[in-house]
């Protein structure tokens, strides 16, 4: 009959309420937070932008303006002892509005923005405003 179907499907439920709570709660992208950066990029040299997590949950960086439009680096970096040191999360970016997201734990953190010497090196400086959207 259909009385096992139904205990089947809220022990279900019940083990993933469990699961999701013990994580200590992931931060819906809705009620993350929004951090605007702006400066200017020299070529050869990379600006580091920290900021902190408070939860996991997803981040954006995005450049929303540039002038002039070069092909710069974009990065989210872990922030320490005023360094940052990057991770995985890197890309090239002639586009404005482009993201750079994923998911992001609880910490310390920058957004890196650098000069991509190889294999586009700036030719000038440029000037940038960065959106940091997290939790």
């Amino acid at each position: 009959g259909h009385g096992f179907r139904y205990v089947l499907l809220s022990a279900l439920a019940a083990a993933l309420t469990v699961t999701l709570a013990a994580c200590g709660g992931v931060a819906s992208p809705s009620t993350n937070k929004s951090e605007t950066f702006s400066g200017t990029l020299a070529p050869s040299q990379a600006n580091p932008h920290p900021f902190t997590v408070s939860k996991t949950g997803e981040y954006q960086i995005t450049i929303t303006a540039q002038n002039p439009v070069q092909v710069v680096g974009l990065g989210l970096g872990q922030y320490n002892n005023n360094t940052c040191n990057l991770t995985s999360s890197v890309d090239l970016f002639s586009k404005l509005n482009k993201p750079l997201s994923g998911s992001i734990q609880a910490g310390s953190y920058c957004a890196l923005i650098f000069d991509p010497i190889n294999p586009t090196p700036l030719t000038a400086s440029v000037t940038y405003t960065l959106t940091v959207n997290h939790p």
